[in-house]
């Protein structure tokens, strides 16, 4: 029959075995834990953050498409430069024939 000492060495197998099972199965618990939160973070990312920048993205390029680009900006700004200087040019010779126009009309009356 078993005496003391046997049934506490028994008892501390059954102990062991048990705490290792109960570790195993919480250790398994908290990764399918884990796993299913990272699988709703993904679904989150997925639906919510992916989206806004998707359309974040089409903001942006809605905008640059609408702005002229640089290349057009700079040939536009040479242009009115040029125009600029050629209405000054033009306003100074209007202003010359103005004068000589009114010197004639002086010299004739």
């Amino acid at each position: 029959m078993l005496d003391e000492k046997d049934i506490q060495t028994i008892t501390q197998i059954v102990d062991e075995r048990v705490t290792k099972i109960v570790d195993e199965k919480i250790r398994e618990s908290e990764q399918r834990t884990l796993e299913q939160a990272a699988r709703n973070m993904q679904v989150i990312l997925e639906n919510t953050v992916m989206k806004q920048l998707q359309l974040l993205a089409e903001g942006q390029q809605t905008i640059l498409e609408t702005l002229a680009p640089k290349t057009k900006t700079d040939e536009l700004e040479e242009e009115i430069v040029f125009l600029k200087s050629s209405i000054r040019m033009h306003s100074e010779q209007l202003e010359d024939h103005q004068k000589q126009i009114n010197e004639l009309q002086r010299k004739r009356a």
